[in-house]
């Protein structure tokens, strides 16, 4: 199971100066490049990519890059990866979380049984007859 609100708290400048290798231009509280979207106009060199550091989210500011995702303008981490991977949401929280160990939640396991359980087995007593589950019988 994963924990989306750990993983949308990565840092989206870390994904893409790690991951995607973006060389980022920092201004105060933003960083900016060429946008490296798929849906980007072909060609164009404009630094219309920003990723705001404070509030963690990615933008692009050109025309035919939010027309061509079907007008979304940014988001987070999460819709980074999934745009940048051509793949949906889910896909791109597991592999964050995979990339940086981050949101995983694992559901409980029983605990393996430590002690094993034999059935008990017949005693020969001191008369010489068997019962189950007990010990020599004591002499009176």
């Amino acid at each position: 199971m994963l924990n989306f609100e750990a993983i949308k708290k990565i840092s989206v400048a870390d994904v893409a100066t790690g991951r995607y290798h973006l060389q980022l231009a920092h201004k105060g509280d933003y960083a900016t490049c060429t946008c490296p979207l798929p849906t980007h106009k072909q060609g164009d060199r404009s630094r219309c990519f920003s990723i705001n550091l404070k509030g963690n989210y990615w933008r692009c500011f050109s025309e035919t890059c939010n027309a061509n995702n079907g007008g979304k303008r940014g988001g987070d981490a999460i819709n980074f990866v999934a745009l940048m991977e051509g793949c949906g949401p889910k896909d791109a929280a597991e592999r964050l979380s995979g990339w940086y160990s981050v949101g995983q939640v694992r559901t409980p396991q029983p605990e393996p049984h430590l002690h094993r359980h034999y059935p008990r087995q017949a005693v020969t007593g001191g008369s010489g007859g068997t019962e189950e589950g007990s010990g020599p019988r004591r002499q009176e």
